[in-house]
């Protein structure tokens, strides 16, 4: 096993680019469009520390889960199946901020709670008569 040792420091790397490209940046950029100017570094600091949190409680959790649902495998399809319930999550409650102004995107955040019910209210509302 002298010519493998590679392997893992691919896989860490691997796991860092597609994290980096996925969830991780999440809370990040969308603080910087949910939050109004003048509140926008105290919830981004919130934020931030409560991602941080959790964070830090996974990996401090991960040996106890391991040992819970009985091994590293059925771990890995634990963290799979909470990062397909986020992709969900993400799609239906996070609304599209391509090209759209702060003042544009404020009124969805104070009166909607589900993006995908509310893109499809909007629409019926703008289809021509």
């Amino acid at each position: 096993m002298q010519g493998v040792s590679w392997v893992p420091v691919v896989f860490v790397m691997a796991y860092v680019l597609s994290s980096m490209m996925g969830m991780l940046n999440i809370p990040w950029t969308l603080t910087a469009e949910m939050f109004p100017t003048d509140i926008r570094s105290l919830g981004h600091g919130a934020v931030i520390s409560v991602g941080y949190l959790f964070m830090f409680a996974n990996i401090q959790s991960y040996l106890w889960l391991q040992d819970l649902l009985g091994g590293a495998a059925q771990l890995q399809w634990f963290y799979a199946t909470v990062a397909l319930l986020s992709s969900v999550f993400v799609y239906l409650m996070l609304p599209e901020t391509r090209n759209k102004k702060l003042a544009d995107i404020q009124p969805y955040f104070e009166t909607s709670w589900l993006y995908f019910m509310h893109s499809r209210a909007v629409a019926s509302q703008n289809a021509p008569v």
